[in-house]
């Protein structure tokens, strides 16, 4: 059926609509079916895609000839025409996938229980120790323990190098293989963890930067257009605080 059919007979302007329910709603059939026909379109043209930022209604379109995949609306929002995420030059797409999936996954939490707690040696709950003595109790079972080599409180006391030591852990370090294993999770959980930390920063230092450069943008486009009108300014020498902001 072709489109003209569509737009020849859908009614104009608002109508009202009954659902199942006897609730009656305001809907635009005309403007809903050119809004999913619109659509329709950009999702099968590879060169077209909808702006991703808010609010925005904007399409954009790309030519074979652009040599980068960065592009920018014209509400000023910059994304990457490939993967549809954030401005992310010269990080390739692949990696700004990655790094989004270990964002939002539950893997640094545990990277980093395991870098913190332990087991209770009797129940088993995670505990995590954060200041004072080798003296563990814990909260679900009320079992005593030692923090450094998980044995009985009661075996340990001034022979056993008091509350802030434990003999028996060091000597345990030396020949238990299992404790070398955990001791190595341990100390790599919290290695990674350190990794994480250092890069996070740096990236949520960079993103903030770039969201204060967009507002910062749309105030200098605002004063050169204002130095234009008013002061007969030309747009040749106004352009260069925005290749400023954009090099900043």
């Amino acid at each position: 059926m072709p489109h003209s059919f569509f737009l020849k007979y859908l009614p104009e302007g608002v109508q009202d609509v009954t659902d199942e329910k006897g609730k009656v709603s305001k809907f635009n059939f005309k403007e809903k079916y050119l809004q999913w026909h619109c659509k329709q379109f950009t999702d099968h043209n590879r060169k077209i895609k909808w702006c991703p930022a808010k609010n925005c209604n904007y399409i954009i379109e790309k030519n074979d000839f652009a040599e980068k995949d960065i592009v920018q609306c014209k509400c000023g929002h910059s994304f990457c025409f490939k993967c549809m995420e954030e401005e992310h030059q010269p990080t390739s797409c692949k990696q700004v996938e990655k790094w989004n999936e270990k964002e939002k996954s539950d893997s640094e939490n545990l990277t980093w229980i395991k870098a913190n707690c332990k087991p209770c040696p009797k129940c088993h709950s995670n505990i995590e120790k954060n200041q004072g003595c080798m003296h563990i109790t814990c909260r679900e079972c009320k079992h005593d323990f030692c923090w450094l080599c998980l044995g009985v409180w009661k075996e340990h006391g001034e022979r056993t190098g008091g509350y802030y030591s434990c003999n028996i852990y060091t000597e345990l370090k030396k020949t238990d293989k299992d404790l070398q294993k955990r001791e190595a999770v341990i100390e790599e959980s919290k290695n990674e963890m350190t990794r994480y930390i250092f890069h996070y920063e740096r990236f949520n230092n960079h993103f903030k930067s770039g969201q204060l450069v967009k507002k910062q943008m749309i105030k200098i486009k605002k004063s050169a257009h204002l130095l234009h009108e008013v002061k007969n300014y030309p747009n040749s020498e106004l352009n260069f605080f925005e290749d400023c902001s954009k090099e900043i």
